[in-house]
């Protein structure tokens, strides 16, 4: 994908996150269903330990941060990072004893060298909620998981979701791009050609309290599998979230140095 479309994309779900984000789930408090789902693998891995490092790409108002906080019983060192300052600055974490270190860092993963930017070098914890469907061009992606790979730990985990947008229909109709009556006009909108995209890319709007477009990439098995081979030990993969409880495919998985990947079906 040329840079010029990256950028545009870029620019395209920045627009849509200063502007429509802060107006749905304020709430700090309010958490994803699939987060206790795996709540039992995360507090396994820190059954021995005193403190936790977590990295959270893609924080958001770091709803996370106070799901870690009620949940376990350690000290936690919290690293956020989002590319919406408006999004980020709206912390209201809450101020428990066992937050050793809250750090927010407003960056763009897709800039060479972000991590940089990042007081700690190693974290035990890494994770991507929404994320990693909003990565432009799959070198990209791939990039991004090479980083958290290099990030993490020795036996460190990396929990990351996937939006299925395309399976769930009242997302579905929010399609855009490619939509027979629509993608001309988003396509002119945003000055994009249809060959400067990608496989399975896609514009959807939100047009609820404000309109608002972003743009989304639907992973597909096979680009996950190429993502985190010989990369990720996966744990274990579920499907959670929405009322249909497949709005997200959750993967957790664990850096083990030279391991081929063990790769599950969603």
């Amino acid at each position: 994908m040329l840079a010029s479309t990256v950028q545009k994309l870029v620019e395209i779900n920045l627009d849509f996150y200063n502007r429509i984000g802060p107006l749905w789930n304020q709430n700090p408090d309010y958490f994803w269903l699939g987060w206790e789902s795996f709540l039992p693998d995360l507090k396994g891995f820190v059954k021995n330990k005193k403190i936790i490092r977590v990295l959270d790409l893609g924080a958001g108002n770091c709803r996370f941060l106070n799901f870690l906080a009620q949940n376990l019983e350690l000290e936690i060192e919290y690293t956020a990072l989002d590319f919406s300052s408006k999004m980020l600055h709206k912390i209201d974490y809450q101020k428990s004893f066992n937050l050793k270190k809250v750090e927010l860092i407003q960056v763009d993963l897709l800039k060479p060298n972000w991590e940089q930017n990042l007081t700690l070098k190693k974290f035990d914890l890494v994770t991507a909620f929404g994320l990693l469907h909003h990565i432009p061009g799959f070198e990209n992606r791939k990039s991004l998981i090479k980083n958290c790979f290099n990030l993490l730990e020795e036996n460190g985990l990396f929990i990351f979701t996937i939006w299925n947008f395309l399976n769930v229909p009242r997302l579905k109709k929010r399609v855009v791009w490619p939509n027979y009556q629509k993608d001309d006009y988003a396509l002119q909108k945003f000055k994009l050609n249809k060959e400067d995209l990608e496989k399975e890319d896609y514009l959807l709007d939100w047009v609820k309290k404000d309109l608002g477009y972003r743009y989304a990439h639907f992973l597909t098995d096979e680009e996950v599998k190429e993502l985190l081979s010989f990369k990720f030990e996966i744990v274990t993969n579920f499907l959670a979230d929405g009322k249909t409880r497949n709005r997200n495919s959750y993967f957790i998985t664990k850096k083990v140095s030279n391991n081929h990947s063990n790769f599950l079906n969603r």
